[in-house]
């Protein structure tokens, strides 16, 4: 077999032949929390590096993310030892233990795999063999939180308030109703305006700034829509759509859905419903939904979107925008308290403020919780449905034209089986499953060689 004939041999080798609810592809990403076309691209790399290390006698080794992949091959043993029939000879993996020589010895090879894969397959894809992990490119630092800054900041806010407090006591009294009211009104409604321009624009531009291959440019459909709704639910009204159009599935006047026909599945999530369907027979709607999310072929999308926004909201660039929202809304807050104090102290009419607090203090409880929740429901979903053209989304795919229209792509018959679950589930909160990166040299695992 020669050197072409071998590459496009190993390029076609599927590790999930057959299909099955909990293969390689599902697991692998499962267990990292990688997105599905992280997860194809990171398959893809360790396809070409275990080819170079076919086509050579010496040392080469992985990138952090490719041993990450190669781990997991290795726990499925019978598909690893078929790979390496069809490379030709059986690979071992070689721990790093740390010492020095060690250390020059993976260095050499880390080299000399580069340059055997620039050679052959042209520039290494940066996401997957200059980066620890999926979210490396996004260059978010964690929050840091400091014993001394915080201290000096709790010092200078009481200093500040002390200040505010006394001019306020000065100033009030000189303002009459409705005059406060009114203008409280429209400080209230200018806050929340500009907060939410502010944190859009903020957001927008955080996303803009990340380089072309982050992994946040090329999430699948299902994996946008699980963002924008934060409901496993929706991903599985997808795929049980695209079936019913296929006269996979049929549903019957009492409306239970069953299978139709035989239908060889094209991914793991089809899968999961047609072997779900053989071993429920006809069932009704809400059942099937609450066997499917708990699948790891479906969460599994919940789980690396899940991820991403817990790493996210951890990150220092949010902590910030978000402790900057809680301080304006609170000072807006405070005026009203001080407005509140005065006319008690004052024995004047304080109930109309009393309501307009309340109602502020639920806004800006609801705001909070929105500004968490901005990025993955809002930013993302918008970013995607604006640049269809520079992301080359595929407007004509079902799964595209189902994130980009809604409810309103799915089949029609199954939109009143829809509409009753949700009606059905408003008050028990929906049926959402969600979820809460390795290396050669740096993580304990060398490179290999062949025997």
């Amino acid at each position: 077999m020669n050197d072409k004939t071998l590459w496009e041999t190993i390029e076609l080798y599927d590790f999930d032949n057959p299909i099955s609810e909990y293969g390689f592809f599902t697991r692998l990403q499962n267990e990292n929390l990688w997105t599905t076309h992280f997860t194809e691209a990171a398959i893809l790399e360790y396809k070409k590096f275990m080819y170079l290390a076919a086509s050579t006698d010496l040392m080469v080794s992985p990138s952090e993310i490719i041993d990450l992949v190669w781990h997991q091959h290795l726990i499925f043993s019978t598909s690893y030892h078929h790979f390496c029939v069809i490379l030709g000879k059986r690979i071992e993996h070689i721990p790093s233990t740390h010492n020095h020589n060690d250390f020059e010895k993976f260095l050499q090879a880390k080299e000399r795999t580069s340059r055997a894969y620039v050679k052959i397959f042209g520039p290494q894809p940066e996401a997957i063999w200059a980066y620890p992990n999926m979210y490396a490119p996004l260059h978010l630092p964690k929050y840091q939180y400091h014993t001394f800054k915080l201290i000096y900041g709790s010092l200078l806010a009481i200093i500040l308030f002390l200040i505010i407090t006394y001019a306020l006591i000065q100033v009030y009294p000189k303002i009459n109703n409705p005059a406060f009211i009114i203008g409280y009104i429209i400080l209230i409604l200018t806050t929340g305006i500009t907060l939410e321009i502010y944190n859009r624009k903020r957001f927008s531009t955080l996303l803009k700034s990340w380089p072309d291959n982050a992994f946040i440019f090329n999430l699948s459909p299902f994996e946008l829509i699980y963002s924008s709704y934060e409901n496993l639910s929706h991903v599985v009204h997808g795929v049980i759509s695209h079936l019913i159009e296929e006269h996979v599935i049929l549903i019957s006047p009492d409306q239970k859905l069953s299978l139709n026909k035989e239908w060889n599945a094209k991914n793991v999530k089809e899968f999961i419903v047609i072997a779900t369907l053989e071993a429920e027979g006809p069932v009704g709607y809400e059942k099937l939904l609450y066997i499917l999310v708990l699948k790891p072929g479906f969460n599994a999308t919940a789980r690396v979107i899940t991820s991403f926004n817990k790493y996210f909201r951890k990150s220092a660039y949010f902590v910030r925008q978000y402790m900057f929202n809680a301080l304006i809304l609170s000072s807006v807050l405070f005026l009203g308290l001080m407005r509140f104090a005065t006319g008690i102290a004052k024995d004047k009419p304080i109930m109309l403020l009393i309501i307009i607090m309340i109602a502020y203090l639920i806004f800006m409880v609801y705001y909070l919780i929105r500004v968490k929740k901005m990025f993955p429901l809002k930013t993302l979903p918008e970013f995607y449905k604006n640049n269809t053209s520079s992301l080359q989304i595929d407007a004509g795919r079902w799964d595209w034209d189902y994130f980009l229209m809604g409810t309103a792509a799915l089949a029609p018959v199954l939109i009143p089986l829809v509409q009753k679950q949700r009606e059905n589930s408003a008050d028990s909160g929906g049926c959402s499953t969600p979820g809460d990166g390795g290396s050669c040299g740096s993580s304990g695992c060398g490179g290999c060689g062949g025997d």
